[in-house]
């Protein structure tokens, strides 16, 4: 598996298109690709779409809906993401609780970001949670030096991707954000059954939807309505 240079708080992605076409909480729409390893915590709390709502719809709906966010956000690459594949068909069980464990922990980190994003306390369950994910993923790794007079870099102990790397790397993700000024900028969107969860980096600081076009302009419509019955 690729390495992870957490030392410094980015995920370097060896391939930038991996995440170039990944979907936001509301189909049809785009991000940039994920570069900032702290961000790939916030795109997987979110894969599920219109939480707030009475529809809820869940994207990981399989193990291998799992593997594609993977591929979508740098985590794997194409051949990793075929050796799972295949050691999926193999072990479908397997796969499966390897799954529920990931969405436990997506569960974890959007209710701890979701309380962050609004001055809440934390639940103590999701935080446990948390710290016992990001201790299994410290043990599946390493430190490894670079080129003499290069820094140090975190690696995987093992050199062929496991079900859990998802799991393990979200966790350390989000351990970063919690960790750093960034955290400031992080947000849940306001719209009627949205709750998506983004991290504001417009200039002023003041953006208040995941998506201007889509729960913004839900709003206004709302309000316009409204306004015009009164």
């Amino acid at each position: 598996m690729k390495p992870c240079n957490l030392s410094i708080g980015k995920y370097q992605l060896q391939n930038s298109n991996h995440g170039a076409n990944m979907a936001t909480a509301h189909e049809g729409k785009e991000v940039q690709p994920v570069i900032d390893f702290k961000q790939i915590c916030i795109h997987f709390a979110d894969q599920i779409l219109w939480r707030a709502s009475d529809q809820p719809q869940e994207r990981l709906t399989e193990p291998d809906k799992l593997l594609r966010f993977a591929g979508r956000v740098g985590i794997l690459e194409e051949g990793e993401l075929n050796y799972l594949r295949e050691r999926m068909a193999e072990n479908p069980i397997e796969a499966q609780a390897a799954l529920e464990r990931a969405k436990a922990v997506r569960e974890a980190t959007y209710h701890i970001l979701f309380a962050v994003a609004n001055h809440m306390p934390q639940d103590p369950a999701h935080v446990a949670l948390l710290n016992e994910a990001v201790a299994e993923a410290q043990d599946q790794m390493h430190l490894v030096p670079g080129k003499p007079g290069d820094s140090f870099e975190w690696r995987w102990k093992s050199d062929k991707p496991q079900f859990d790397v998802v799991l393990w790397t979200a966790a350390r993700s989000v351990a970063d954000l919690l960790t750093s000024e960034e955290l400031k900028k992080v947000k849940s969107c306001p719209g009627e059954g949205c709750a998506y969860l983004f991290m504001d980096l417009s200039r002023n600081g003041k953006r208040r939807w995941c998506e201007m076009d889509v729960c913004g302009n839900r709003n206004k419509v709302t309000r316009f309505r409204q306004s015009h019955h009164r």
